[in-house]
């Protein structure tokens, strides 16, 4: 799966960008349940470990793995600021690079679509 700049900035907090940001960013490979009753879950090869909640996009303590992971400055804006700009994320890829900014309305909005423009060099 092919994204562009476009298609990331255009997704909404929910179940298919934190996917994303579970499979490119993080390197997670969800294990599917077997039987029915069964809850599915990510795997960290890294850490050799079962991730069950994984939301990065709507919950702050997973994002805030994903900043830490990435080095991501989240920078929040004026309270009176729109509603789609009430956060800023703030990356670099490379020193020599510049900076990659995401603005959104929540705080694990934006660091996802920073991370998930990091990684693919978008």
């Amino acid at each position: 799966m092919t994204l562009t700049r476009e298609e990331i900035l255009a997704l909404t907090s929910g179940s298919q960008l934190s996917a994303l940001v579970a499979e490119i960013v993080m390197e997670y490979v969800w294990i599917a349940p077997k039987y029915a009753g069964e809850q599915g879950y990510w795997w960290s090869p890294k850490s050799c470990k079962e991730v069950f909640i994984f939301n990065p996009s709507k919950d702050i303590s997973a994002a805030w793995e994903v900043a830490d992971e990435l080095k991501i400055a989240i920078i929040p804006q004026s309270s009176s600021a729109p509603d789609n700009l009430k956060y800023l994320a703030r990356a670099e890829w490379d020193f020599r690079q510049k900076e990659i900014d995401v603005f959104a309305a929540t705080a694990p909005e934006a660091i996802s679509k920073v991370a998930l423009l990091m990684v693919l060099k978008l």
